[in-house]
């Protein structure tokens, strides 16, 4: 009874797969608003089950299956879109990945005692699961570098890299 309450005020297992092209905003519209897991319909609720959780192993079989199972798809279907369009790791672990959200905002809410709003799931998007699922970017180029040929001990002629001069506009009176 309890988990079928869950289930009807968090909208699982009918939630809705976002087809957005991007990963950051499929993840927002996932996780955002009162059916994601920051919303406040069924997270107080979930406050209250998470003893049973550990307590009662039925309800736990049937928790996982009716109100996490759905909602874990979800969250894995968003970050397989995102792989098969190329826009994150290969070698991501959706496993680790996508219950990441989820995992994050309930420590926010039951242990810190902390919000878990939309903006919470903004920065946790653009703070943990962005950096964590793209690849990492290029390293940039070294800077322009200009020769000038020296003259060693010898008397050879050699070449040495050095730094541009930067030139500085003059402060303004």
């Amino acid at each position: 009874l309890v988990v079928d309450a869950m289930v009807r005020a968090k909208g699982a297992p009918n939630i809705d797969l976002p087809d957005t092209g991007s990963l950051r905003s499929a993840l927002l519209a996932v996780f955002c608003g009162p059916k994601g897991p920051a919303g406040n319909a069924g997270t107080k609720l979930l406050g209250a089950v998470v003893t049973a959780l550990s307590s009662d192993p039925e309800f736990a079989r049937v928790f996982r299956r009716k109100f996490i199972a759905p909602k874990l798809a979800v969250s894995k279907a968003v970050y397989a879109r995102a792989k098969e369009r190329g826009e994150i790791r290969d070698d991501l672990d959706l496993e680790v990945i996508a219950p990441a959200m989820a995992g994050i905002l309930m420590h926010r809410a039951f242990v810190l005692g902390l919000p878990t709003g939309d903006a919470t799931v903004q920065r946790v998007v653009d703070h943990v699961l962005l950096p964590a699922a793209l690849p990492p970017a290029p390293a940039p180029a070294p800077p322009h570098t200009r020769s000038r040929p020296t003259a060693p001990a010898h008397g050879a002629l050699t070449t040495h890299t050095h730094p541009p001069t930067r030139r500085t506009a003059p402060a303004p009176d």
